[in-house]
C-alpha cells in the first residue's frame, strides 16, 4: 500500500484495509483472495477519489507563468483599464492572450516530456 494512501485513509477504511489484508492471508481459496483484493481496491479507490476531489486544486494559466510572463500580464491588465480607446483594449487583450498562449504551450510540452 502507498504511504500517501495510508495518510488519506479514514481509521475505520484503515481498519477495514488491516482486517481485510489479514483474511486474504488466511483464505484457502483463490475466489476468496479476489474478493478481499477487491474489496482493498475498493477502499482505496474511495479513498484516493476523495483525497482528489477535496484536495486537488485546478491549475490555472498564472501559476504556470514565468515570472517575467505575469509581470507583462498585468502591466498589459492594467493598461486595459487605463486605455481610453477600444481599438487599444483590443491591442493588449490580444497580447494578453499571446502571453496565456505561449505559458499553456509550454505547461503542456513539459507535461509531454
Amino acid at each position: 500500500m502507498e504511504n500517501k494512501l495510508k495518510d488519506i485513509l479514514t481509521r475505520d477504511e484503515l481498519i477495514q484495509v488491516y482486517e481485510h489484508r489479514i483474511s486474504l492471508l488466511k483464505s484457502e481459496s483463490a475466489m476468496e483472495r479476489n474478493y478481499h483484493n477487491y474489496e482493498i481496491n475498493k477502499i482505496l479507490d474511495a479513498a484516493e477519489k476523495r483525497y482528489n476531489d477535496e484536495f486537488k486544486k485546478p491549475i490555472r494559466v498564472r501559476d504556470v507563468m514565468t515570472y517575467d510572463e505575469l509581470q507583462e500580464f498585468e502591466d498589459l491588465n492594467l493598461a486595459v483599464l487605463t486605455s481610453v480607446t477600444k481599438s487599444q483594449r483590443e491591442f493588449y487583450n490580444q497580447e494578453i492572450e499571446q502571453i496565456i498562449e505561449k505559458a499553456k504551450r509550454r505547461y503542456f510540452e513539459e507535461l509531454k516530456a
